[in-house]
């Protein structure tokens, strides 16, 4: 049975953009994977702390589950403002990828740095 399809947004404070399903955590974001196809996935990285003040699973745990579990979206934007997760989480991705473990994606970052944009762009060329 084909499931319906849905731009996903993982972010536990900024407003949901119009057209996107809100996660607020890692596990609602799973479930939401579960239920529907996902065209676009929008990433932030921390995702804030429970009562008690320990840190929730962050958006660099969706993506090693992501990769692990072999999910798939046709484009994954990278909105954190945390600028050395956010080029963790790339290039987990990009090693998933450039493995076989996740199919290829269209990739979407407008705060990476230099470095990681030219290799951004190096690698978006060679159609990993």
């Amino acid at each position: 049975m084909e499931k319906n399809a849905i731009h996903l947004y993982l972010d536990d404070l900024r407003d949901c953009p119009s057209g996107f399903v809100l996660a607020r955590s890692v596990e609602e974001a799973i479930r939401f994977f579960q239920s529907y196809d996902v065209g676009i996935l929008s990433l932030d990285h921390d995702l804030g702390e429970d009562e008690r003040g320990n840190e929730l699973p962050s958006g660099y745990d969706f993506v090693k589950y992501f990769c692990e579990h072999s999910l798939h979206a046709r484009r994954i934007y990278l909105h954190t403002d945390n600028p050395v997760d956010r080029l963790n989480m790339y290039e987990t991705l990009l090693a998933a990828q450039r493995s076989g473990f996740i199919d290829p994606i269209l990739w979407t970052s407008k705060r990476l740095g230099l470095t990681a944009r030219r290799r951004l762009a190096y690698y978006e060329t060679k159609q990993i």
